[in-house]
């Protein structure tokens, strides 16, 4: 291995006459070796041989450094024109890690008619997010559970094919519920990609997981080769469930219980498209037969297509995400199994009901099969037929999946080179891909590269036979910054339609989600997709891989590349309200609290504090030239019946004392400082000594996890 390797822009602009555009890729961590990076370039609005020049490359990023760059020429026509875009995409590297962002995008300013683009909107937040770590020191999280029978431990799938139980509130693992890395490829985007529990648990105490297999043969094949451990040639996926074992408290799974439900067909190297020693990303394989069309295994061949076969035809795009619907029955998401570089003919089995590739499956999760009631399934149909168990259709690399409250599916697509898009819909929903990819707000647009195939032209002169017509996406977010509203340049998302009580009400049905390269994080009203929220930016700079509603209502994160799993505390951003009372005065943040003897002065947050989330105060005090005797501040938490009129002791006492149901700490000064500490100045501007002091008269402390409370510093 050497370094992570990824683009340095996710855009770029290029004037017609520069004659070149260069585009940057960095390398991070090891750089001891030299890393060949092969590259690919695929026209948008622009063409290639009049816009630009070239189609595929090779760069070395040489040992020692880490970036190199790729120039592509540029050619200056003399038309009058729009801007006009390309795509370059990283498509392998022959050592260290692919990372996202792989596609930078390239416009190209006409010079005849220029054009500049609209700013991007700015990222400006109405809210203080504060990410507080539950679990740190996993090995790339990609997604987790809550213990259906304790909620404070969580399932963490770990992407290397570990499934760990870590305990919340202590952040400890408890145990290794499986280890399955041996069978699982983790190559690039592939792994243990999911984790859910039966609903029924007490009485089908079942773990489903979703993960891209290495089968038996590739032990003993050369590190580094595509048909070895977790080599990067074609692969399938499996989807099976372990039985929890109740004697360690379902924290373990009972050994050789694992049930594959769906994908059984892929058992060894033998069931892949070049026995795993082909790698279908690359161009040069355009043409190849697809491994779930390998027609010599006879009777599970339906349209030319196997069945029960979970295509892996490309190191990336499996999809990869497991629910439970309302209904009690397990959904599967599964990706297009296809080159993200180029327009690859494998990807039209998408719109093939017979085919489970780029498909939502709705399957009985006890048995994998398919369900009568499902869209495409008909009269007397084998169940187990690929058509019985598909849902929804239409998608390339439909990384997350979840459900709105009112049961819609929601799921995150990772786009091409233009768009990435929030999806949601019913039985039957076709979301359009490969022949259409975003647009927003309703408009479906014509997908770069495929558009131009005599399949997409006969799908748009006749389109969905006997199926649903394309359904457009609830939010398309473009790549391109001169598009309106926010960019998004690799989308995911997690488990959340949020119906808990921890965050403002402005929060209720809104789905997290992230822009991965770019560490953004945002939320959009399911009920008014045109309600989008920017929340923060992670200060990795990259996005979470997974969010999920816990049980205490808080929003929960996997983050991949710190390697942590946590929880979010989110408050509005609203200038504080502050109630003067007693001997005090002054306005806009500065108050005197007393400036004459035996006085008493307060300053009162008309605000809650939620003691359930971290919280902090900031405050400076200048007590005076020359204070003497039993003088001081304190800071004080109550939960007192008069709110913000409750009142301390005055004159000779101090103020904690007569404020029933708070804590707080004094901050008191002596009559005579010298006798205390020594040596001191005479000007006692300073806080000589410190106690804590429950407030008076002693009471219990009632439920901090039950009640807000205000603060107050009385003097």
């Amino acid at each position: 291995m050497s370094g992570n390797i990824f683009l340095e822009a996710v855009e770029l602009s290029v004037s017609e006459p520069s004659q070149w555009v260069t585009i940057p890729i960095r390398r991070t961590g090891d750089l001891s070796q030299p890393v060949t990076v092969t590259w690919g370039l695929t026209g948008d609005t622009a063409t290639q041989g009049q816009d630009y020049t070239g189609y595929q490359g090779t760069v070395v990023i040489a040992a020692g450094a880490d970036r190199a760059n790729v120039q592509v020429p540029i050619i200056n026509d003399t038309l009058p024109e729009a801007t006009e875009v390309f795509t370059l995409s990283l498509i392998n590297v022959d050592s260290g890690t692919l990372l996202a962002p792989r596609t930078t995008r390239v416009n190209i300013l006409d010079d005849e008619n220029p054009v500049p683009p609209p700013a991007e909107p700015p990222l400006s937040s109405d809210y203080n997010v504060t990410e507080v770590p539950v679990a740190q020191g996993l090995d790339q999280p990609i997604r987790f559970a809550f213990s259906p029978v304790d909620p404070s431990l969580l399932y963490v799938a770990e992407k290397g094919g570990v499934l760990k139980v870590v305990d919340v509130d202590t952040g400890t693992t408890v145990s290794t519920f499986f280890d399955i890395n041996g069978r699982v490829n983790m190559f690039g985007d592939r792994g243990l990609l999911d984790v859910e529990f039966h609903p029924d648990f007490a009485n089908n105490p079942y773990v489903y997981v979703f993960y891209v297999v290495d089968p038996a043969g590739v032990a003993g094949r050369p590190d580094g080769a595509n048909d070895g451990w977790d080599g990067g040639g074609n692969r399938y996926s499996h989807v099976s469930r372990f039985t929890a074992d109740a004697a360690t408290n379902y924290t373990t799974a009972v050994a050789g219980s694992e049930v594959i439900l769906v994908g059984g067909a892929g058992q060894s190297l033998a069931d892949i498209s070049g026995n795993g020693a082909l790698d279908y990303t690359d161009p040069v394989y355009v043409n190849a037969v697809a491994s779930d069309r390998m027609t010599w295994r006879g009777g599970d061949i339906v349209d030319g297509i196997r069945q029960d076969y979970l295509k892996m035809d490309a190191r990336s795009h499996a999809g990869g995400s497991l629910a439970f619907g309302p209904d009690g029955k397990l959904y599967i998401s599964t990706g297009d199994g296809t080159s993200f570089d180029i327009t690859d003919p494998r990807s039209f089995d998408v719109q093939n009901i017979n085919s489970l590739s780029g498909k939502i499956l709705r399957v009985d999760p006890l048995t994998g099969d398919g369900l009568a009631d499902n869209p495409f399934a008909t009269a007397g149909m084998d169940l187990d037929t690929n058509a019985a168990k598909v849902y929804q259709l239409g998608l390339r690399n439909p990384f997350s999946l979840s459900f709105a409250n009112d049961g819609r599916t929601v799921v995150t697509e990772t786009g091409w080179f233009s768009w990435e898009e929030i999806n949601t819909g019913g039985p039957g929903t076709n979301f359009g891909w490969p022949y259409y990819e975003g647009g927003d707000q309703g408009v479906m647009l014509r997908t770069p590269g495929y558009r131009d195939t005599p399949e997409a032209q006969a799908y748009y002169n006749a389109p969905h036979a006997g199926m649903s017509a394309p359904t457009p996406a609830l939010r398309g977010f473009s790549h391109a910054n001169g598009d309106p509203g926010f960019q998004v340049q690799a989308i995911t998302g997690g488990a959340v339609a949020y119906d808990g009580n921890r965050y403002a009400a402005s929060f209720q049905n809104d789905y997290f989600f992230s822009d991965f390269p770019q560490g953004e994080i945002y939320t959009v009203d399911l009920l008014d997709p045109r309600q989008v929220k920017y929340l923060y930016t992670t200060p990795t700079g990259f996005g979470m891989a997974h969010f999920a509603q816990g049980p205490d209502g808080y929003v929960y994160y996997a983050d991949l590349i710190r390697g942590e799993i946590g929880r979010l505390l989110i408050t509005e951003k609203t200038a504080a309200a502050w109630v003067v009372g007693g001997d005090a005065t002054g306005t806009a943040g500065t108050y005197t609290l007393t400036d004459a003897a035996f006085e008493e002065g307060r300053v009162m947050s008309e605000g809650r504090v939620d003691l359930r989330q971290d919280f902090s105060f900031a405050f400076e005090i200048f007590l005076g030239a020359d204070d003497v005797g039993a003088d001081g501040i304190a800071f004080l938490l109550h939960n007192a019946p008069a709110g913000t009129a409750a009142a301390g002791w005055g004159g000779g006492g101090f103020g904690l004392g007569g404020i029933a149901t708070g804590f707080g700490i004094e901050f008191d000064t002596y009559q005579n400082p010298d006798a205390f500490l020594g040596d001191i100045a005479a000007d006692h501007t300073n806080f000589y000594a410190t106690d804590f002091s429950f407030a008076t008269p002693a009471v219990a402390l009632p439920n901090l996890e039950d009640n807000a409370w205000h603060g107050v510093l009385v003097t």
